[in-house]
């Protein structure tokens, strides 16, 4: 795999964790990521990591490094991340 940028998003294959994508941007006043060609659903489980000397841009204050959160697809190239499943779902509160 190439190396992994800042911050990227993991999510699980099985029992497996892989790493997935960059996280080529981060709107905050949408608090919609851009992340290309995600291919996530709505309600997988993700989480924020970081490579090695990376650190989360001012505009994520609220995301958390090895935190699992749940994702909302906006399109196939962004999206929003939030605190459960069912808020993922019903669209409803938003990490920004």
């Amino acid at each position: 795999l190439p190396e992994r940028c800042w911050p990227y998003l993991d999510w699980p294959m099985g029992r497996k964790i892989m790493p997935v994508l960059s996280i080529a941007g981060i709107n905050a006043a949408t608090d919609v990521l851009t992340v290309k060609k995600h291919r996530f659903y709505n309600g997988d489980r993700v989480m924020v990591g970081l490579s090695a000397g990376a650190v989360l841009p001012s505009a994520a204050p609220a995301l958390s490094e090895d935190s699992w959160y749940f994702v909302r697809v906006v399109t196939e190239d962004t999206l929003t991340l939030h605190p459960t499943r069912v808020d993922a779902l019903a669209n409803t509160n938003k990490i920004d």
